[in-house]
């Protein structure tokens, strides 16, 4: 087993066809593991710039680490020549707890909230050989796995062959994205969800069509640059202009959005939906695809339609899961946990959050202050529970007697 590193598009160009082949064959693995995928968000997040920052997880809530430089950083593992697993990472110079620190990461940040890995073949061996290589690699710190699926196993093998090279290890809290199974027919589904369930996407649909003739239009292959046009025009009456984080004020982060869509679009695996109300564009959303699985990337909706109390948006999104019904899919991933998609399944796909930390001793001091933060945090919790436990008995104590008499607020 040889594990080589790649540092360089070149590099991952010639590549490209074992990435492909391994990506197909691994049922775990996400669209955020295709090769086009990481080249688009390297292109635009591997420089730092005003969006340099790794996302990750502190529990179910995000934290963003600011980036002073980023190295490309893919591992690809390889028995007698031939190509068996593929780990995309990114090798980010930053701070954490205001230490100087190496993370290795996979490629997260604001607009790419997922990691992924090609690991279905590979075996102990690999493993072993993968773990053996990262620990005597001198060049990081500390190693965040993030949003990589659980149910791949790849997070668990390799912290077990990891843990033998010496190496700490850390368990996160796992953390989930709304994911719906599409068993049966569309008639079938909605009949399971009953007649609330019914009335709300009939209703909507209605109230949508009030305002004009409305058209659900999908931009596919060559046709997806349009389509992104219209999602960014969309994106500029929408509530996020309001806030200044419209894609149409950001030239730099819609190129990386168009881009990507396009590179993915020339390999069918990505399409714009515009819903246009009066001929007017209303609602828009980039999704992905691996396969026969969707995913709802990114989405916006113009403001100009919430005097009227409809949600052109959630009529989109009806429209385009009816859709995959039609079309054949087996599952829409939402990539998110947001209330209007969660309306439509309780169903979770959950993800590995690990930390890693070299065997020197910096690294042990790096991860000495992610415990000491720890505890502080734990601390801050007690003591504001505790508070609000203090503040609830002097309530209780005035409503039976009419008042606290500064002796009883004393002794408290």
């Amino acid at each position: 087993m040889q594990v080589r590193r790649l540092h360089s598009v070149e590099d991952l160009l010639k590549l490209g066809p074992a990435w492909e082949r391994l990506y197909e064959e691994d049922a775990c693995a996400d669209v955020f593991a295709h090769i086009d995928y990481y080249c688009a968000w390297w292109e635009h997040f591997g420089h730092v710039g005003d969006h340099a920052t790794l996302v990750t997880h502190r529990g179910l809530r995000s934290v963003s680490v600011q980036i002073r430089s980023a190295q490309m950083h893919v591992l690809a593992v390889e028995d007698n020549g031939r190509t068996v697993g593929i780990v995309p990472l990114v090798l980010l110079l930053g701070r954490w707890n205001h230490l100087p620190v190496r993370i290795l990461a996979p490629a997260i940040n604001d607009h790419s909230p997922r990691g992924g890995v090609l690991s279905a073949r590979l075996t102990d061996d690999a493993f072993r050989a993968l773990a053996e290589h990262v620990s005597n690699s001198p060049d990081w710190d500390m190693m965040i796995l993030d949003g990589i699926r659980l149910d791949s196993g790849f997070a668990r093998k390799f912290s077990n062959a990891v843990v033998r090279c010496g190496l700490k290890v850390v368990q996160q809290r796992s953390w989930t994205h709304t994911f719906l199974a599409l068993n049966g027919t569309w008639d079938e589904f909605l009949v399971t969800q009953g007649r609330h369930f019914r009335k709300r996407i009939y209703q909507g649909r209605r109230a949508v069509e009030k305002l004009g003739a409305t058209t659900a239009e999908r931009y596919a292959g060559s046709d997806v640059r349009q389509g992104m046009q219209l999602f960014v025009e969309i994106d500029r009456s929408s509530w996020k202009a309001t806030d200044g984080e419209s894609l149409a004020f950001h030239p730099k982060l819609a190129a990386y959005y168009e881009e990507l869509a396009v590179r993915l679009a020339a390999k069918d695996s990505s399409e714009i939906w515009i819903l246009k109300i009066g001929g007017e564009p209303a609602a828009g959303y980039l999704c992905l695809r691996k396969g026969d699985v969707l995913y709802t990337f990114k989405t916006s909706h113009s403001e100009s339609f919430a005097r009227a109390k409809v949600s052109p948006g959630n009529d989109l999104l009806a429209r385009i899961i009816e859709s995959c019904w039609e079309r054949g899919f087996q599952g829409v991933d939402f990539v998110g946990t947001a209330a209007f998609v969660e309306r439509w399944t309780s169903e979770r796909r959950e993800f590995d959050h690990v930390m890693i930390y070299h065997r020197r001793l910096y690294p042990s001091l790096v991860r000495f202050s992610e415990s000491l933060r720890g505890r502080a945090a734990r601390a801050t919790r007690a003591l504001g529970h505790a508070t609000k436990q203090w503040r609830h008995r002097g309530q209780e104590q005035g409503n039976g007697s009419g008042e606290v008499s500064p002796a009883s607020t004393e002794s408290s």
